[in-house]
C-alpha cells in the first residue's frame, strides 16, 4: 500500500453522522477537501453504488465502505470515528461508530488496488485487540499510529 494512503489528516473523530447516507455524503465532502476527489456528488454516487450492492458494514461498529470512481484522483484510507452509533446494516447488526473508507481511483488499474486494500484492512478487522486498540484510542494521532503499526 502506497505509504500515503493513510495520513493524519484524513483521520476525524467526534463526527456527527445522522445516518448512513448523509454521512456517505460528509465522506464525499472530506475527499474533496483532502485533494482526494474532484467532484462531491460523483463521489458520493460511488458509495451508494456500492451500498446497493452489498452493505459495508462489518462486525463490533466497523463499517468499511469503499469507492472505485473516476472522481477519486489518489488512492486514501479516510477514518471516521463517530460521536453515536448510526444504522449502517452490519454482520452482528450493531449501529457502526467506526468508519475506515477506502478511496480508488477508477479504470483498471485501480481494480488490483481496490481489491488488495479491502481484502487487507478486512483481515485488519477480523483481529479482536486491533479493533480494540482502535476503540481505546484517544485522538487522531493515537489512531494514525495504530494504522500505521499494522500497514504492510
Amino acid at each position: 500500500m502506497e505509504d500515503s494512503a493513510i495520513k493524519i489528516d484524513y483521520i476525524r473523530t467526534g463526527i456527527h453522522a445522522g445516518n448512513k447516507n448523509s454521512f456517505l455524503h460528509q465522506l464525499a465532502e472530506q475527499s474533496v477537501a483532502n485533494g482526494i476527489a474532484d467532484d462531491v456528488e460523483k463521489t458520493y454516487e460511488g458509495f451508494l453504488e456500492r451500498e446497493q450492492e452489498c452493505s459495508t458494514g462489518f462486525t463490533d461498529g466497523f463499517a468499511i465502505p469503499h469507492t472505485r470512481c473516476g472522481s477519486v484522483k489518489k488512492t486514501a484510507v479516510l477514518i471516521n470515528r463517530l460521536d453515536q452509533g448510526i444504522d449502517w446494516p452490519s454482520m452482528d447488526g450493531q449501529p457502526t461508530d467506526f468508519v475506515i473508507a477506502l478511496m480508488v481511483p477508477g479504470g483498471d488499474r485501480g481494480a488490483d488496488e481496490h481489491m488488495r486494500l479491502l481484502s487487507h484492512f478486512s483481515r485488519l478487522l477480523v483481529n479482536a485487540d486491533f479493533r480494540k486498540s482502535l476503540r481505546q484510542a484517544e485522538s487522531s494521532e493515537e489512531i494514525y499510529r495504530i494504522f500505521k503499526e499494522r500497514i504492510i
